[in-house]
C-alpha cells in the first residue's frame, strides 16, 4: 500500500473510530473489529493497526487529529490520548 492510500486508510478508520466512540462502550466490552472485512476489501483498504482505548461508561470522543507520526484523539472529558501514527501504541494519556 502505498504512503498516500495509507494515510487515507488511516484517516479513513481514524473518522471511524470517532464515530464508534460516540455510542457507549463498556469497559468489559470486547470486539474484534468494527469495520467488516468486506468493506474494506471492497474500499481498497487494509487495516493497518486497532487499539480499543480505555474510555470510562458514558464518555465520548470528540476531535481526532492527525500530526506528523502521532494520532491525537480527545474525549468529551478533556481526556487525551497520543498514540503512534504506524503502531497504534499509546505514547501518552492525560486528562487537560
Amino acid at each position: 500500500m502505498g504512503k498516500s492510500s495509507r494515510r487515507e486508510g488511516l484517516l479513513f478508520l481514524a473518522g471511524c473510530l470517532l464515530w464508534f466512540g460516540s455510542t457507549t462502550v463498556r469497559a468489559q466490552d470486547t470486539f474484534d473489529c468494527f469495520i467488516s472485512k468486506d468493506l474494506l476489501d471492497h474500499a481498497g483498504l487494509s487495516l493497518v493497526w486497532q487499539n480499543a482505548l480505555p474510555v470510562k461508561k458514558g464518555e465520548k470522543l470528540e476531535t481526532m487529529q492527525l500530526l506528523n507520526e502521532r494520532l491525537y484523539i480527545r474525549s468529551d472529558r478533556n481526556y487525551t490520548w497520543s498514540l503512534g501514527r504506524n503502531d497504534g501504541k499509546i505514547v501518552f494519556s492525560r486528562a487537560i
